[in-house]
């Protein structure tokens, strides 16, 4: 892309130019959001939407110094070696990013110890706590999506799952609190903007029908007390085969755990993070305590071949894995024993 290519040029010759404090530098994650800064600049961009990278008090996205709108998702316990080690320590980082007279919007479900901080911190900022509350009246929730109706207009979402309505609603409040700060934003915007929402590899997309493969990221235990939900809601119908890899960084443990424990079939794979991968050992040693029938096949592919390879019958397929390509086995696994090693 040439206007990448240009922005880039320009970013790393002002990075040239920068005196840094002693052990300081400009990392991937500093240089990107200055790239994106520029850009939205030269495009004139009426709202942006920036997502912090990591917390919120020392994240490159905090420079802005007079945000319209501050939105809190629930918190939980991730990152904890950089945020801290209670969902307190977390939030008071997060709601770093709060500013004077900026509206704030706070999703529901938020835990009980960190509503008091993120409170605080907005009174401490002089910003405006936006509740906008309004009941929603769900219609339908299934495996293509969900359909409500909040104010007596109908919404749709293609993401399945109760958490996604919560994140709807959380968008909703923020787009209510934008027009009360003067911004004209047409309600059939909301509903187109719903209708075609996606979160690609993060919030379980469909990557086949014919067998069903659904694709989520769930790495902490809020995440993955999410995905348990959808499944036993939407998936209890279903056998279900399970491929999953896991980084050494995140809640592995009781994320494999409690995944197993809904699994008929789990396939343990290291995801190709190098230096943050976790073995697929381990990984099967903690879906043995949860499932029956559990296959060590070291990389991803070999997982999905694996699994795409079994009996497709009312079969569901969940990948916690980043990245993946879908492989037809030659040979369907035989299983010798508990844990099973998949040989080249």
């Amino acid at each position: 892309d040439v206007n990448l290519t240009r922005l880039s040029a320009r970013v790393a010759q002002a990075c040239e130019g920068l005196t840094l404090p002693e052990g300081e530098r400009i990392g991937e994650f500093e240089f990107t959001t200055a790239l994106a800064f520029l850009y939205f600049a030269e495009q004139r961009c009426d709202i942006v939407v920036l997502e912090t990278g990591l917390g919120g008090r020392c994240d490159a996205t905090n420079v802005i110094l007079a945000p319209e709108v501050c939105v809190i998702t629930p918190i939980s316990r991730d990152h904890m070696a950089v945020l801290g080690d209670t969902v307190a320590e977390i939030a008071a980082e997060k709601a770093a990013i709060i500013k004077p007279a900026c509206a704030v919007v706070c999703a529901d479900g938020q835990p009980d110890e960190a509503l008091p901080v993120i409170r605080r911190a907005c009174d401490a900022a002089g910003a405006v706590w936006y509740d906008g509350m309004q009941d929603m009246q769900l219609l339908r929730c299934d495996i293509t999506g969900s359909a409500f109706v909040r104010g007596g207009q109908g919404y749709t979402i293609p993401m399945p799952g109760r958490h996604q309505l919560q994140n709807a609603q959380t968008a909703l409040r923020t787009l209510a609190a934008l027009r009360e700060r003067g911004w004209n934003i047409p309600q059939e915007a909301e509903v187109r903007g719903l209708a075609r929402a996606r979160m690609p590899g993060s919030g379980w997309e469909r990557m086949m029908d014919q067998p069903l493969v659904l694709l989520d990221g769930a790495h902490n235990e809020a995440g993955i007390e999410a995905l348990c939900r959808t499944v036993d809601e939407l998936l209890k119908m279903r056998r279900l085969h399970v491929v999953m890899g896991m980084v050494r960084d995140k809640e592995y443990e009781v994320c494999v755990r409690r995944m197993a424990r809904r699994a008929d079939v789990f396939y343990a794979c290291a995801p190709d993070t190098e230096d943050r991968s976790l073995n697929e050992q381990t990984v099967a040693a903690l879906a043995e305590q949860g499932c029956a029938e559990v296959y060590d096949c070291h990389t991803v592919e070999r997982a999905l071949a694996a699994a795409l390879g079994m009996p497709r019958r009312r079969t569901a397929f969940w990948c916690a894995a980043r990245c993946f390509w879908l492989e037809r086995p030659k040979k369907i696994l035989r299983t010798r024993q508990k844990t099973a090693r998949i040989n080249s």
